[in-house]
C-alpha cells in the first residue's frame, strides 16, 4: 500500500511539472535519447548545436534561439546566433577562406562574450545574413575585413577600450547607418569603412589621431563630419565621393591633409583649415561644391589640381603660399578676381586654366616664374599685372585664348 502510495505521488508530481513546463526528448551527441526541460510555452532559450576552437583559448558556438510553441516541446528557430566565448585573442583568416568553419551556418547576429581582446582577419566576412554584432568591454581590436560586406548588419557598438578598427574591417557594410567610436580609438585604418553607401552620422572620439586612407570614401550619405582637436592627419581619400558631405569642421592640432581627402564632395559650400596645417595633397577638394576656402597661414605650397573644376568656387583665401602648383585652380569659372600673397614665387602650368570669369590679377613682386599655359581660357581676363623680370613659361602662350582686349601691364619692383 505504501509504494502504492508513493507512486501516485510520484505521477502527480510529474503532472503537476509537465503543466508548468515543456518536457521533451532529443538525441545526444553520443546518440543516447535524452530528456529535456525548455521554458514555458513561448519563451525562448538558445541551443547548442555546433561548435569548435577559433583561439589559443577561445571557442565558437553555433545556437539556434527556439521558442516552444506547444506543450510538446515542439520549437520554432526565431534566429541563428553565433557566439565566440573564452579569453584572448581570435585566430586571423585569410580572404574567403573556405575553412571557415562557422561558413555553413546563416548566423543573424554574432555575440562576442566577455574575455575576448580581438576580433581576427575576415572572421565574418560577407555573411549577407548577419544584422548585429554585439561586442564585450575587453575587445580592443578588430581585425581587416572582420566584417566586410556583410550587407544586412545595421546594428554594432564599439566598446570603449577599442583601440584599433582594421583596413577594410567594414567596407560595403551597406546596412549601416550611424555608428558612435569610443574614445579609446586612435586610429581608423585604410578603408575601414568604405562604400558604407547609407552611413548618414559618425560620431568620432576624442583621442583619435589618424584617419586612415579612404577610411569613409564613398559614404555617399555622409552629411557631416566634424573631427576632434586629437587628429593630426586626415588620409588620402578619406572622405572622397561622399557626395552628401554638407559640413566639415576640422580643429586645431591638425597637421596634415592628404591627397583627395574630400575630392568629389559635390554638396560641400565652405572649406577651412586650421593653422595648424603645414601640408597638403593634390586635388584635396577637386570636383567638389566649395564657394569659399581658407588656406592654413603654415600651407606653403597649394599642390597640383588641388582646386581643380571647383566651379562654384569664388573666394580663396591663401595668406602665405609661396606656390601654386599644375592645374590647381583649372576651370573655377566662378572665380572673378582672386588676391595673390605676397609670398607667391611660382604659378605652376594651366594653374589658372579655363578661369573664364576671372576679369583681373596682380601677380606679386616676388613671383620669379609663371608656367605653361597658366591663364589660358580665361576669356573674361581684362587686364593682368605683372612684375617686371618675371618668367613667362612659354610667353604669350600664358594666355593662350584670352580675350584680344587683355591688357598685359608691367610694374617695377624694388
Amino acid at each position: 500500500m505504501k509504494k502504492h502510495l508513493i507512486c501516485i505521488i510520484a505521477i502527480i508530481s510529474v503532472i503537476c511539472f509537465c503543466g508548468a513546463h515543456a518536457v521533451y526528448a532529443e538525441q545526444g551527441s553520443d546518440g543516447t535519447e535524452q530528456v529535456l526541460t525548455a521554458q514555458e510555452v513561448g519563451e525562448e532559450y538558445d541551443e547548442v548545436i555546433d561548435s569548435g576552437k577559433c583561439g589559443d583559448d577561445l571557442i565558437w558556438e553555433a545556437r539556434e534561439r527556439r521558442v516552444v510553441i506547444d506543450e510538446d516541446g515542439n520549437y520554432d528557430i526565431i534566429r541563428h546566433i553565433l557566439a565566440i566565448k573564452g579569453s584572448g585573442a581570435m585566430y586571423n583568416y585569410e580572404y574567403q577562406d573556405e575553412a571557415l568553419p562557422w561558413n555553413y551556418f546563416g548566423y543573424q547576429e554574432v555575440i562576442i562574450e566577455e574575455g575576448v581582446t580581438s576580433i581576427g582577419s575576415y572572421a565574418f566576412l560577407q555573411n549577407f545574413s548577419l544584422e548585429k554584432a554585439v561586442l564585450p568591454s575587453t575587445l580592443k581590436k578588430i581585425g581587416k575585413g572582420a566584417f566586410m560586406g556583410c550587407e544586412s548588419l545595421y546594428s554594432i557598438n564599439f566598446p570603449e577600450g577599442l583601440t584599433t578598427i582594421g583596413s577594410n574591417a567594414f567596407d560595403t557594410d551597406i546596412a549601416l547607418t550611424q555608428i558612435t567610436l569610443p574614445d579609446s580609438l586612435t586610429k581608423i585604418q585604410e578603408s575601414a569603412f568604405s562604400y558604407c553607401s547609407n552611413l548618414k552620422k559618425v560620431t568620432f572620439g576624442n583621442k583619435l589621431t589618424t584617419v586612415g586612407s579612404h577610411a569613409f570614401s564613398s559614404c555617399e550619405k555622409l552629411e557631416t563630419v566634424s573631427l576632434p582637436k586629437s587628429v593630426t592627419r586626415i588620409g588620402e581619400g578619406a572622405f572622397c565621393f561622399c557626395y552628401n558631405l554638407r559640413k566639415v569642421t576640422l580643429r586645431s592640432g591638425l597637421k596634415r591633409i592628404d591627397a583627395e581627402a574630400f575630392n568629389e564632395t559635390p554638396k560641400l559650400k565652405e572649406f577651412r583649415m586650421p593653422n595648424t596645417v603645414t601640408k597638403i595633397g593634390n586635388r584635396i577638394l577637386g570636383y567638389s561644391g566649395v564657394t569659399t576656402v581658407t588656406i592654413s597661414r603654415k600651407v606653403k605650397v597649394i599642390p597640383e589640381e588641388t582646386f581643380m573644376r571647383c566651379k562654384k568656387l569664388k573666394k580663396v583665401t591663401m595668406p602665405n603660399v609661396t606656390e601654386i602648383g599644375f592645374f590647381a585652380f583649372e576651370e573655377c569659372v566662378k572665380i572673378k578676381s582672386i588676391t595673390l600673397p605676397k609670398t607667391l614665387k611660382k604659378i605652376g602650368d594651366c594653374a589658372f586654366a579655363g578661369c573664364s570669369g576671372l576679369t583681373k590679377v596682380t601677380v606679386p613682386a616676388k613671383t620669379k616664374k609663371i608656367g605653361l599655359y597658366a591663364f589660358q581660357y580665361c576669356k573674361g581676363m581684362k587686364v593682368i599685372k605683372l612684375p617686371k623680370g618675371v618668367k613667362l613659361g612659354n610667353g604669350k602662350d600664358v594666355f593662350f585664348q584670352c580675350s584680344k582686349k587683355l591688357k598685359i601691364k608691367y610694374y617695377k619692383t624694388k
